[in-house]
């Protein structure tokens, strides 16, 4: 009996650690999996903002700004200085948003090409490393 309760003592322990170190395992992709659901939202709501109606450039643009923001942290967030082909994905990113901040004001339809090469940028990245 004094066997049994020691081994089921021995088994509660056990499953109780390996619930730690998952838990803990878990969390450390928390940044970026959060960061790439960001870029996510921000790139849904671009979509959005240039189906609708009455498209905002000025939507738009901040949108373009907040994932350029967002695209200066990704390759701390992955931690992947060493992979060449990720950091290029990365930079094509970060270049592609900056192409759409560097459209003069215009209207939505100028920018759509903008957002498009986005996506691909996205597209790609993910073709290779999801």
């Amino acid at each position: 009996m004094r066997a049994a309760m020691m081994l089921l003592v021995g088994l509660m322990m056990g499953a109780l650690g390996t619930s730690f170190a998952l838990n803990t395992l878990r969390q450390a992709h928390a940044l970026p999996r959060g960061l790439m659901t960001v870029i996510n939202h921000h790139h849904r709501s671009v979509k959005t903002e240039l189906a609708a109606a009455d498209c905002s450039p000025a939507e738009l643009r901040d949108h373009f700004v907040l994932l350029g923001v967002l695209g200066s942290d990704i390759d701390s967030a992955f931690s992947m200085p060493h992979d060449a082909v990720f950091t290029r994905y990365a930079s094509d990113f970060r270049a592609a948003t900056a192409a759409a901040l560097a459209i003069p004001d215009a209207a939505c339809s100028a920018l759509a090409p903008a957002a498009t090469r986005i996506n691909d940028t996205c597209n790609a990245c993910h073709r290779d490393y999801r």
